[in-house]
């Protein structure tokens, strides 16, 4: 993930006009496991996935971005590296939803939060369900048909009984890729995340992205250009109500 190539992403899928009409998903779990590979199915993305002839090397590094192109509301699809993880094989789905409910919750409790949410459970603000899918190596046809029962979930996920029905925090779409870069920062650096500051740094990275943006609109109006023009050989008739036109129809967008 970079900062050059998450622009070329976010004018390329329009994200920045979503306003707060999207959804965000992302994978993580063990090297090898398959993760690209359920995201490329899911969502219809292109991933790199991992050659089995070739042996479990690691495929994804970092952090990849795409959108979804068979879900609607627009939906960005974040595909992470591998990590270490606990043994593969044959595992009773009872088993792993134990498992990895507890991990989940040693994560937020180990997790520093601000002293208003100190006693808040992990169910305050997420949602744990496990669901298992075949093994797409040895039965195929009943993985795909069970990734396509799954896709419908994530269908309409923004709509009140949704996946993603809870919208609260949720950041203006056009912000989301510098909150994604400054996220991935974060983690890189191994720091801990401290959510109040980086929202504040992103309302103020944008900010002063919008603010550049009208600027330059407003350099470049043919209204603004003819009035300095002609404020350059004289007193011009009216001229601080021509501008506040001119600079409260920029202000105003």
């Amino acid at each position: 993930m970079d900062g050059a190539a998450m622009e070329r992403f976010e004018a390329a899928a329009g994200l920045a006009s979503r306003g707060l009409s999207y959804a965000v998903v992302s994978i993580f779990g063990p090297q090898g496991s398959g993760k690209s590979t359920l995201l490329n199915r899911l969502f219809g993305t292109s991933f790199t996935e991992m050659d089995a002839l070739k042996g479990r090397n690691q495929t994804t590094k970092g952090m990849w971005v795409a959108k979804a192109v068979v879900i609607e509301p627009f939906t960005v699809v974040m595909d992470l590296e591998g990590t270490d993880g606990r043994e593969r094989g044959e595992t009773p789905v009872e088993y792993l939803a134990q498992a990895l409910t507890e991990d989940i919750q040693k994560i937020w409790d180990s997790v520093h939060k601000p002293e208003v949410f100190k006693e808040a459970s992990l169910s305050d603000f997420f949602n744990v369900d496990v669901t298992a899918l075949s093994s797409y190596e040895e039965k195929e046809e009943l993985f795909k048909e069970q990734v396509g029962e799954l896709r419908h979930r994530f269908i309409n996920s923004i709509a009140p009984s949704g996946l993603a029905a809870d919208r609260r925090g949720v950041i203006p779409a056009s912000a989301f890729c510098i909150s994604a870069m400054q996220i991935w920062k974060v983690i890189q650096e191994n720091k801990d995340l401290n959510l109040p500051a980086h929202k504040v740094m992103v309302a103020t990275v944008r900010c002063e992205e919008i603010a550049d943006e009208r600027l330059r609109c407003f350099m470049s109006d043919e209204g603004w250009l003819e009035l300095e023009a002609a404020a350059k050989s004289g007193p011009v008739t009216g001229f601080g109500t021509k501008l506040s036109a001119i600079v409260d129809f920029y202000l105003s967008e």
